[in-house]
């Protein structure tokens, strides 16, 4: 069982991500959509490709968003 700083701390990296615009925008996408293309999610977020994937990448680190397998992938908002 997880004590009660190491339950703050992974909140406080949450909040952490969630600071940054372009990650902030890839989760209201995926709040609004359910689950969507990964390279449907690029046009709404305005940065290039490598550093979506490596926003997502993060969100994906911190249980936020799941990734499916498939030609493209598939982002899909975890509920926490």
């Amino acid at each position: 069982m997880k004590s009660q700083r190491e339950l703050i701390e992974e909140k406080a990296e949450i909040v952490k991500a969630l600071s940054s615009p372009a990650r902030l925008c890839i989760v209201k996408t995926l709040d609004r959509s359910g689950r969507e293309d990964c390279w449907r999610v690029l046009p709404t977020v305005w940065i290039c490709l490598n550093r979506q994937f490596h926003q997502q990448l993060l969100l994906k680190s911190l249980g936020l968003v799941g990734k499916k397998r498939g030609q493209y992938g598939l982002l899909q908002l975890r509920a926490r």
